[in-house]
């Protein structure tokens, strides 16, 4: 699987449907015994959560992205597939954080329990957090940064 989100691969609600459904596909398929994630962007594997989701939106689509979030995360745990993160031409740090968590064989039952078990809750307190005024101008200012940062 290719991560396909120009510039930088931000996991965008779109882009984390679109690995939902096709991890689910995956799984079920019982040919496939494994799943090589890469990326289609150079010089990036993922950004990570896409912060124009987390901005100027409103508090439902807060908590479907948070939501999504939160799926994927649960699917790659829980996956019983090998997951493999293919890091090209990396940068720094960019990556590492995806690399780790798909790392098989840690200590996750206790973490998936936790989530699984405070979700609802955990999708309140994102929502809560994200939707503050002070957050939502720091993410709007940081955003304008970027965006002068290109041109």
């Amino acid at each position: 699987m290719k991560f396909k989100n120009p510039p930088v691969n931000s996991l965008s609600l779109e882009l984390l449907t679109e690995f939902i459904i096709s991890l689910e596909k995956l799984e079920n398929d019982k040919t496939f015994r494994g799943i090589i994630l890469t990326s289609d962007c150079p010089r990036v594997f993922s950004a990570g959560l896409d912060l124009t989701e987390m901005c100027g939106k409103n508090p439902a689509h807060y908590a479907e992205y948070w939501k999504a979030v939160q799926e994927l995360w649960l699917r790659l745990y829980l996956s019983n597939l090998v997951l493999i993160a293919a890091i090209n031409e990396i940068d720094g740090q960019q990556g590492t954080d995806h690399a780790r968590q798909l790392t098989k064989n840690m200590m996750r039952k206790t973490t998936v329990d936790r989530l699984v078990k405070q979700r609802d809750m955990d999708i309140q307190n994102f929502v809560s957090f994200i939707s503050r005024d002070s957050i939502q101008k720091s993410l709007q200012m940081y955003l304008e940064k970027l965006k002068q940062k290109k041109g």
